[in-house]
């Protein structure tokens, strides 16, 4: 994860910076609201599910929607903020999960930062055991065996 002081601008230049792409599929809070335009800094969070085919997930927009609700609460879980401040946009790469959680300040951020690394692996389990009870995961595996997650930053 990394914590960095932004404006509206600033997060839509970081969001490009880490390579979110057009195709990726996005679940947020929902509008803008003015205070938000307004917030100091971000934590971004990245990370990819192995063994997990993206084209299935995109071509199932309740599996979709599924999956990016549970990361959205554990994260939110695992920093003490509410869902509303996590947004998850998935893309390929197997199944690549980007997150922005948005923080009232720089400090706040940081505190997030620090949480999330001191328990990645942690979070990663965790996610994966929720997503496991979702309907139609198995259908997106690409083998039997399960999936993980890897590369969290």
């Amino acid at each position: 994860p990394e914590a960095t002081e932004s404006s509206a601008a600033a997060v839509a230049a970081d969001s490009a910076r880490v390579g979110r792409s057009e195709a990726a599929i996005s679940a947020s809070a929902g509008p803008a609201q003015a205070s938000e335009c307004e917030l100091a800094a971000v934590t971004s969070v990245a990370f990819a599910w192995q063994n997990l085919d993206y084209g299935a997930v995109a071509a199932s927009p309740e599996l979709s929607r599924m999956l990016m609700r549970e990361v959205q609460v554990e994260l939110a879980e695992r920093a003490g903020i509410s869902a509303a401040g996590v947004d998850v946009e998935l893309g390929p790469g197997s199944v690549s999960v980007f997150c922005t959680i948005r923080s009232r300040d720089l400090l706040a951020a940081e505190e997030v930062d620090s949480r999330l690394q001191r328990d990645s692996s942690g979070l990663l389990g965790k996610l994966e055991e929720r997503l496991l009870l979702l309907p139609g995961i198995r259908d997106a595996m690409l083998s039997p065996s399960g999936f993980g997650a890897s590369g969290f930053r």
